[in-house]
Order: C-alpha cells, then sequence, then structure tokens
C-alpha cells in the first residue's frame, strides 16, 4: 500500500525562480549643522558666567556697606557712651549745685510737701521726712 500511494501522487518538480536578493538599505543621513548646538553651548556658559560675575560683584558690594555700617555703629556706640556719661555728670546733686549757686539760687529753709487731690501744701518740720 505503501507503494501505491506514492506512486499515485504526482511528483513535484523543482523549478527555481530567480528572485532579486533583498539587502536593507540605509537612510541617508541628515546633514546637520553643529553651529545652533555650540551657539546655545557657548549662550549657556557666557549667561553661567555672567551672572556669577554680577553675584560676586553685589556680594563685595554688600560687605563693604556691612563694613561702613560697622564702623558708623561703633561711632554712634561710643557718642552714646559719651553722652551718658555727660548726662550722669551733669545730673549729679554736686553740679546741680554749684551751677544753682552761680545763678544766685540758694537752698530752702524749709521743705514742703504738696498734695495734689486734696489741693493743700503741707511744710516739712526740720527732721522730719
Amino acid at each position: 500500500m505503501s507503494m501505491l500511494a506514492t506512486a499515485a501522487r504526482p511528483r513535484r518538480t523543482t523549478t527555481t525562480i530567480e528572485r532579486p536578493s533583498l539587502s536593507v538599505v540605509r537612510t541617508p543621513a541628515l546633514r546637520r549643522s553643529i553651529a545652533p548646538f555650540l551657539t546655545l553651548l557657548i549662550t549657556i556658559l557666557a549667561t553661567a558666567m555672567g551672572l556669577t560675575l554680577m553675584l560676586n560683584t553685589q556680594m563685595a558690594v554688600t560687605s563693604y556697606e556691612i563694613r561702613d555700617t560697622r564702623a558708623q555703629l561703633v561711632e554712634l556706640t561710643e557718642t552714646a557712651q559719651t553722652l551718658k556719661a555727660e548726662v550722669e555728670t551733669l545730673g549729679s546733686p554736686e553740679y546741680l549745685r554749684g551751677a544753682a549757686g552761680k545763678i544766685g539760687m540758694v537752698p530752702a529753709s524749709t521743705t514742703f510737701i504738696m498734695n495734689l487731690q486734696a489741693g493743700t501744701i503741707t511744710a516739712l518740720q526740720e527732721g522730719q521726712q
């Protein structure tokens, strides 16, 4: 039976059909200019350097302002201390007594107490306080 089956089948004839050979074709490379990229890089670099220079300059200006302000603060502190010492000297009882004597004032012989609520003036005896 196997012989019959093989005999009954028609024989295939091998015919070769010539096909063109296929190959991968690359797309043509586009010519890109490097100029825009370099322009962008140079612009970024110049901007960064410019900003750095501006910040350093501003920091130097601020540093000088701080130095001048500190010098002014020291000067004002010295002036305040001098004025405080002068106020203490001018407000001392000895100085006031001398200044009052120069303009002809004399010490009071009697001390008086004024009561504003009652509207009265009371003389103190010597030895009372």
